[in-house]
């Protein structure tokens, strides 16, 4: 059922627009599945808010107030818009956007609001006494009227592309997690998750792309990374299964007069190791089903002589060496 699920087209959400859709695929977002894994980059912290006096450099806060001015203005062309938010005190905290004119007909006068972004201390040169900090392109959120949003608390944020608002985005995954995370199936047994006291599938989902804390970011994304590895690891199983059980591989004789010969070819004497290994090839080389064996060292320990010597004991061999699956890892 799961399979089936995420590879159903992102049409299938109601609403989707066919440019939407077009700007999704610009992301590589076309399935459902694509949409539910495509987690946040970061996160915002908004649960905690400061007054201006409290701010600051180089860290996300969050500052509730009012709006006590805007002014438009555009340079070659491009509007900035600036706003003052006062949150009671007599400092005022500068919000400016560049090329979003939008920020000036969503908002007013009076109007409580919240800036959350990375305060500046303004150059001494713009500094006024009431007013020493800035923020850029800050996330901007009513906090009265019909148009207040909900996003106070820890927000994701998400690799995203030009005409793709981030709140556009939330919403899409809030759909696909609304109607399909109930119907995946659990790949992780439970024993192995209890152990860890990581959420099932559905709401690790929901703790990635609607955390309430961080702690459950945490949690859900160690169970992702192991969810990864354990498909990797299962369908390797599957692979190797598929081998051993299929047709099988003629034998290569390895007499010790091969051996012989062999180790006289090469121009130095064999370590410890190289000979156990050696071993375990002629064992695979000699048995009925085809070699997968990795030989994996660091650079310069001598596996390029672990390969030669399997190579010249197929060479010797009257049967053909189009069975020999050699790995050899650099």
């Amino acid at each position: 059922m799961t399979i089936e699920i995420l590879n159903l087209p992102v049409d299938y959400l109601p609403g989707l627009s066919p440019g939407r859709r077009d700007i999704l695929k610009r992301l590589d977002i076309q399935t459902v599945g694509h949409l539910l894994f495509h987690f946040p980059r970061a996160y915002e912290d908004l649960r905690e808010r400061h007054r201006i006096a409290q701010l600051v450099p180089e860290l996300i806060q969050t500052v509730e107030g009012e709006i006590v001015s805007i002014r438009k203005q555009s340079r070659d062309g491009r509007p900035i818009i600036t706003m003052f938010l006062s949150d009671g005190s007599s400092e005022r905290l500068e919000g400016v956007w560049y090329g979003q004119a939008v920020i000036a007909q969503k908002h007013r006068l009076g109007q409580r609001v919240s800036f959350s972004g990375v305060p500046q201390r303004k150059r001494s040169r713009e500094t006024s006494p009431v007013c020493q900090w800035r923020m850029i392109n800050p996330r901007i959120q009513p906090l009265d009227g019909p148009n207040s949003e909900k996003t106070s608390g820890i927000v994701p944020i998400y690799p995203l592309t030009e005409e793709l608002r981030p709140s556009a985005l939330r919403l899409l995954i809030n759909k696909a997690l609304d109607l399909y995370s109930e119907r995946l199936d659990e790949i992780i047994p439970s024993m192995i998750r209890e152990r860890h006291g990581w959420p099932g599938i559905a709401v690790a989902l929901r703790s990635i792309h609607e955390p309430r804390d961080l702690n459950e970011v945490q949690l859900a994304r160690q169970r992702f990374a192991y969810q990864a590895l354990l498909e990797l690891q299962v369908a390797l199983a599957l692979r190797r299964r598929e081998v051993w059980q299929g047709p099988t591989a003629p034998r290569l004789a390895v007499t010790p007069l091969i051996d012989e010969r062999i180790r006289k070819l090469l121009p130095f004497a064999l370590t410890g190791d190289q000979k156990k290994a050696i071993a375990q090839v002629v064992a695979d080389l000699t048995g009925p089903r085809p070699m997968q064996r990795l030989i994996q060292a660091d650079v310069g320990a001598g596996k390029t002589a672990i390969a030669v010597y399997a190579l010249l004991v197929a060479g010797h061999s009257i049967a053909t060496c189009r069975a020999v699956v050699f790995g050899v890892c650099c």
